[in-house]
């Protein structure tokens, strides 16, 4: 039997793929999510995004008992997402008072 490609995941025939395949081609969409957040930040809303995605991949991670990888991306998107979130409202805090205070 031959498998043929969908144009995306969501037209596969999943019944023909085993199923860690199908749980780590999820896992890695929704870590190409978290690494998109993690480098666009927004305003701290994608680094909190960011970290939720990092934080809800690993818990996966560490459930499948190693069948699944990406951990180290994981870890990139709660690294940078918390930093994110901490350090852009911090920034803007120094800006406003260095724009408040006339200098």
């Amino acid at each position: 039997m031959r498998y043929s490609f969908p144009r995306s995941f969501r037209d596969a025939d999943v019944g023909a793929l085993p199923p860690e395949l199908i749980a780590q081609v999820r896992l890695s969409i929704l870590l190409g999510y978290g690494f998109a957040f993690s480098a666009i930040g927004v305003g701290g809303l994608g680094s909190l995004a960011a970290f939720a995605i990092g934080l809800a991949a690993r818990r996966r991670i560490k459930r499948s008992g190693g069948r699944l990888a990406g951990l180290w991306l994981a870890w990139w998107c709660i690294l940078t997402g918390a930093l994110g979130a901490l350090v852009l409202p911090l920034a803007l805090l120094m800006i406003l008072s260095k724009l408040s205070s006339g200098g």
